[in-house]
């Protein structure tokens, strides 16, 4: 199940995480699933009960085990938001990727739109109408700005997302949002976009507040396509 690990510049402990957190990742151990004895885990890897003891504790402390007392120790279920964090540098590398970004947030938005004009409260509803709001006066008072207003289109993206009532997709768009916070504010210094962000935003909203799914769908893949023609003109791509 498990192979013996040698002592390098990396420690025992350390190797041992790997090893089970990639057999979770691969899904050759799965939620639920009990871990051999720590006994048989010290025979495996060849080690002492101290590094198992190790390993476990920054398995469990990362969400990939649980330990039980008197039972065991067990594979927990697997945080979207975490596999996304910890695949980020292959995902986001460099500023030629945006366009590649704006493609996959198209897939995720178009239907995370929908799904908040069918069940945004009116609570959600208010939120998005003040996030909306605070870029309108950022833009018409002249102080908007790379980071003001990139912050304030995330917090209405995030409210969206929210908004659908799927912690999943919520879990996701945050992890997303803030593995691109970079690509965000490269994006919203593009010529036009800080008039055409609000205006996309107003017109997202609109559909939702009308409880129409198809229109908030088209809204954003509307507002999404707008970013997609600039990046695509962007000189790094």
């Amino acid at each position: 199940m498990f192979k013996p690990v040698i002592q390098t510049h990396v420690s025992l402990s350390d190797k041992i995480v790997e090893q089970i957190k990639e057999m979770i990742i691969s899904g050759k151990l799965k939620p639920g699933d009990k871990l051999p004895s720590e006994n048989e885990l010290c025979n495996m890897f060849n080690v002492s009960r101290t590094s198992i003891r190790e390993a476990i504790k920054i398995l469990s402390g990362l969400g990939f085990l649980k330990i039980k007392r008197g039972l065991g120790i067990f594979v927990e279920e697997l945080d979207a938001g975490y596999l996304i964090n910890q695949l980020s540098p292959i995902l986001v590398q460099r500023e030629d990727d945006l366009l590649d970004i704006v493609r996959v947030r198209k897939l995720l938005e178009t239907h995370a739109a929908a799904w908040a004009a069918e069940n945004a409260t009116p609570k959600d509803i208010k939120a998005m109408e003040d996030a909306v709001k605070y870029s309108t006066e950022l833009v018409e008072s002249g102080i908007a700005n790379k980071d003001n207003l990139s912050e304030a289109n995330l917090n209405f993206h995030m409210i969206l997302a929210k908004s659908t009532g799927s912690k999943v997709l919520f879990r996701i768009m945050q992890s997303l949002w803030d593995i691109l916070s970079e690509a965000r504010q490269i994006t919203i210094q593009l010529p036009g976009r800080v008039h055409d962000s609000v205006a996309g935003h107003k017109e997202i909203l609109q559909a939702i507040k009308n409880k129409d799914p198809e229109a908030a769908q088209k809204a954003m893949l509307k507002h999404l396509d707008a970013i997609e023609i600039v990046v695509s003109n962007y000189p790094e791509n």
